[in-house]
């Protein structure tokens, strides 16, 4: 009686063991999964990629490298045209602080301020998609890039300037 006691308390262990192990190989398994994020970016990025191969219709206007303004900020922008569109670009290498409401802007001044730009010194161009890595930014047909001198990333809760592009031809 007490073999088949102790022999059904290991079968018992035994099972839950295994079952243990089962959600701990699913519990593996997410981070497994977790480049789907990334391939969500690669179709960008390759998207960026296989339009870029066709470059007689691309052609870079102006980039620059971020330099720091109230965070660290760093990586390159480019502004360039594809099939009659003008974008923003982000390389790589770009990386700013998390903070709230933060927004790509273009600026008048080639050095913004680092606190308080002024409503008449800006055009948002919309929301930072992410604090790192390669992205993109239509810029609306009606901006004149002859009026503005930088690309920055901008927090309108604060009214802060993160980090600032200014752009060369």
């Amino acid at each position: 009686m007490k073999f088949s006691i102790l022999a059904l308390g290991l079968v018992i262990f035994l099972g839950a063991s295994c079952s243990n192990q089962t959600p701990q190989s699913q519990a593996t398994q997410p981070p497994a999964t977790k480049p789907a994020p990334q391939l969500t970016t690669s179709p960008t990025i390759t998207k960026s990629s296989s339009q870029s191969p066709s470059s007689k219709q691309s052609a870079t206007l102006r980039s620059g490298m971020f330099v720091n303004g109230e965070h660290e900020t760093r990586g390159g922008v480019r502004i360039f045209t594809e099939n009659g569109m003008q974008f923003i670009e982000f390389d790589q290498a770009f990386k700013t602080d998390n903070g709230p409401d933060l927004y790509v802007i273009l600026t008048r001044q080639g050095q913004p301020p680092i606190l308080g730009i002024k409503e008449q010194d800006y055009r948002s161009i919309g929301l930072l998609q992410r604090i790192s890595g390669t992205q993109r930014y239509a810029i609306p047909a009606d901006v004149n890039l002859s009026e503005f001198a930088s690309v920055a990333i901008w927090c309108r809760q604060f009214n802060a300037t993160f980090g600032y592009a200014q752009l060369n031809s």
